[in-house]
């Protein structure tokens, strides 16, 4: 009990439950975060992950560490207290820091995910944001490109590609055209690299062949889906 108040040691906890005040949906939020990360990383063997909870969410950060855990490493045991989800991700090789926030970013109550994957000696950095909106867990943020806010839940495309006219067109039209429904859409683009980004639900999931012609029709730097 005295290592449960005062270091938040909940190895000896039996049935332990999160804690009053904590909103489901941000656990869930952690989860899609952690997956997202790991996609958008190729799947690349993770290295690091650093954390960042804000707003309400810091007094709870322990309790993330878990729904981090199984969106990073889909095989990992699943629904472990906190101690034991920080000791799986030590035993996977992968370092786990929960940074403190600083004051002056106005994020509220949302989390911020800093993935390093390796892969033959070169280092990969990945970055996510997300917030609980409206009770909807949505990510804001995927590397430079920001105001997503966008749904995971369900089938979701990636397609990062040079900014130019008609992209948005060619990829709607290969999916009319295979009777797959966009259920709705981000696509911002970072103009310091005239690149951009676009998000896109799905009504039903978007085969491999299907999304691989679409990223060689449109020359996509990188092209994936979630399906979570």
């Amino acid at each position: 009990m005295v290592a449960y108040f005062s270091d938040g040691d909940t190895s000896c906890v039996v049935n332990g439950e999160s804690p009053n005040g904590l909103n489901p949906a941000h656990l869930q939020l952690a989860f899609l975060l952690a997956a997202l990360a790991r996609k958008a990383g190729g799947n690349k063997p993770i290295r690091r992950v650093e954390c960042t909870f804000y707003g309400n969410l810091r007094v709870f950060r322990k309790w993330f560490t878990a729904p981090i855990l199984e969106g990073l490493l889909p095989h990992a045991e699943k629904g472990l207290m906190p101690a034991a989800a920080e000791e799986s991700l030590r035993e996977h090789g992968i370092v786990f820091k929960a940074r403190e926030p600083k004051d002056d970013k106005p994020y509220e109550d949302s989390i911020t995910l800093d993935v390093v994957m390796e892969d033959e000696g070169e280092y990969f950095n990945t970055s996510v944001r997300g917030v609980v909106t409206e009770g909807i867990p949505m990510v804001s943020r995927l590397n430079n490109f920001n105001g997503l806010y966008a749904d995971l839940r369900g089938t979701t495309l990636f397609l990062h590609y040079k900014d130019r006219p008609g992209i948005i067109a060619t990829i709607g039209s290969a999916l009319y055209s295979n009777g797959i429904n966009i259920d709705n859409i981000a696509a911002p683009a970072d103009h310091a690299t005239r690149e951009a980004l676009a998000v896109l639900k799905t009504n039903k999931p978007v085969s491999d062949e299907l999304l691989n012609k679409i990223a060689e029709e449109i020359d996509a730097i990188s092209a994936f889906s979630l399906n979570l």
